[in-house]
């Protein structure tokens, strides 16, 4: 019998696709009922039909959004609960329209206070879209607003230039601006929408979903304002199914959120460039139109003198964010590039140069130094009894006490002179003034200052320190930075080695002391190059019993030796063949 599997080890199923949930179901046969039943029914009970069926959609709506917002949390929350606001607004006006149309058997006027409760959908749902927006890299939602409504602006001008103002005759009527309003408010909650599915790709179900509702509310919207316009709306007819489908796709999509889920969310993906083009096409479309009337003599009405107002306006504001971001960007990456310099040139625990940086300045200095004949110096330190003190009282003391010594020897130094953390308990400063002897009194005071003991902890930490000093004189050749920091330290090592906590400067004397190791490798090469040594190669071969096996001579170099042709049959000890053999 098997045993089950550990839970541990029990791979987690993979996340089913995002499905339109059963309310969405529900919402869809319910419009197709509405839709069946205004088409079937005529006079006072279309009326009724349309006026009642309309409210009981915009109330799904408001149940789903308020649904989603129960379901999620932070941005999110807020952006379903303002979503909820802008249906229950829509459907306010809506209920104000129905007592008139039903109640009091009156024509509803246009505009009316039905038309505050509609015109708050757009605005409270922008809001509501910008909070449900995912933050693309790049991408803020202030930008993607201005951009909404650069385009909203846009079309509504060409909608005014190519249908509301022929209808509406000159002057333009205050109802026929005010039907303008809601294609315009529909556009700029429609390009929030469009923008945020082509720069981030996030919950493309989800976004679809509002993107449909807002594409059914503006198709409505346009077709409203054009019948009204022409004096020849009606309820129920074929210009309510929009806001019909509206309702019924944001019920869906507020159904489509299952909770919030804990951890961290990934960051959305880079914006698409042809994206970025998407609000300066319908901005020129309406330029080009207006550039075009005028020249053929057509003034401009107040009305299109204020939208172009206006996106003049909001294309200033947008270029004045675009500036900004650019700058802010401009400043961050120049934060992060002083970043990754401090990183790569310097030590991390002691905010001092790193090897790196003090090889870096060294070769320039030996460099100067070669053309202008200076003499240069460097000071190699490192720490007698660090060890004991990290072995007994623990890194943390330790790398405290490295970065008490750092401070100390940086305030003894000149600003001239550079000083570097190059590892370990090891450090280095080049002194380019004074020559020799200028960098043997630097080593005395940084002596000096180590003396005093470090207080870390509540504890009185003494260390004491082994300096080797090496320098070059004027005219040294070039390159030689790596071989002037081994002499120094070198140098150092023979003050630890004669009894530590002294200064020493390097001599050639030190190379011969520090013993054979070294040099006697590179002279038995040497003598092997030029034939002063002679190989002799005697291999050892395995004797077999007298009268066993047949045995021949072969050359061996300057010996011969004897060899078995059978050597598998001999078991008899070895023994090393002797010359002339």
């Amino acid at each position: 019998m098997t045993a089950p599997p550990h839970p541990a080890a029990t791979p987690r199923p993979a996340p089913a696709p995002a499905t339109v949930p059963l309310a969405g179901v529900a919402a869809g046969a319910a419009l197709i009922v509405l839709i069946a039943l205004t088409t079937v029914l005529t006079g006072e009970a279309r009326l009724w039909t349309a006026d009642l069926g309309v409210l009981a959609l915009a109330a799904g709506a408001v149940l789903g959004c308020a649904r989603a917002a129960a379901r999620s949390r932070g941005r999110s929350r807020r952006g379903w609960v303002a979503m909820a606001v802008a249906a229950g607004s829509w459907a306010t006006g809506q209920v104000v329209r129905t007592v008139h149309e039903t109640l009091l058997d009156t024509t509803t006027p246009f505009p009316s206070p039905a038309d505050v409760g509609y015109l708050g959908f757009p605005v409270v749902a922008l809001i509501g879209l910008g909070l449900l927006a995912p933050r693309a890299r790049g991408l803020a939602t202030p930008r993607r607003l201005l951009d909404a409504l650069m385009v909203g602006c846009a079309f509504g001008l060409l909608a005014w230039f190519g249908v509301v103002a022929p209808i509406a005759g000159e002057p333009p009527t205050t109802t026929a601006a005010a039907a303008l309003a809601y294609p315009i408010a529909d556009v700029v909650l429609l390009t929030v929408t469009v923008l945020t599915i082509a720069q981030t790709g996030e919950k493309p179900l989800l976004w679809g979903l509002l993107g449909g509702a807002m594409l059914a509310m503006a198709a409505s919207d346009v077709a409203f304002s054009y019948a009204t316009a022409a004096g020849t709306y009606a309820t129920g007819s074929v210009v309510d199914w929009g806001w019909w489908a509206a309702f019924c796709l944001l019920g869906t999509a507020g159904s489509l959120v299952t909770g919030a889920r804990r951890g961290t969310r990934p960051p959305a993906p880079e914006a698409v460039a042809p994206a970025g083009l998407l609000p300066y096409l319908p901005l020129a479309a309406a330029v080009v139109v207006a550039a075009v009337r005028t020249a053929g003599g057509t003034a401009l009405d107040p009305v299109a003198v204020g939208l172009l107002a206006a996106l003049v306006g909001l294309v200033l504001v947008r270029q004045y964010v675009t500036v900004r971001d650019n700058q802010m960007l401009a400043r961050t990456v120049q934060q992060r590039e002083r970043e990754l310099q401090q990183l790569a040139f310097h030590d991390s625990l002691t905010g001092l140069a790193n090897r790196a940086l003090f090889l870096d300045r060294l070769g320039h200095a030996l460099d100067v130094a070669a053309r202008d004949r200076r003499p240069v110096s460097v000071v190699f330190l490192d720490l007698d009894g660090f060890k004991t003190v990290n072995d007994s009282l623990g890194h943390a003391i330790g790398d405290a006490l490295l970065i008490g010594v750092a401070e100390r020897l940086r305030a003894t130094l000149r600003s001239t002179d550079t000083l570097a953390r190059l590892g370990g308990d090891e450090f280095a400063v080049l002194v380019e003034q004074g020559g020799p002897d200028g960098a043997t009194t630097v080593a005395h005071a940084l002596l000096d200052a180590l003396r005093a003991p470090f207080a870390l902890d509540g504890r009185s930490v003494v260390v004491t320190a082994s300096v080797g000093v090496a320098g070059v004189g004027p005219g040294t050749a070039r390159g030689a930075a790596t071989a002037l920091l081994h002499r120094a330290d070198v140098a150092m090592y023979a003050v630890k080695a004669a009894g530590k906590g002294s200064v020493l400067v390097h001599s050639p004397a030190l190379e011969v002391a520090a013993g054979p190791g070294p040099v006697l490798p590179r002279a038995f090469a040497a003598a092997l190059a030029e034939g002063a040594i002679r190989a002799v190669y005697q291999p050892v071969v395995d004797p077999c019993p007298a009268g066993s096996a047949r045995w021949r001579r072969w050359p061996a170099g300057p010996t011969t030796a004897t060899r078995c042709h059978r050597p598998s049959s001999c078991r008899s000890a070895s023994r090393r063949a002797s010359p002339g053999t």
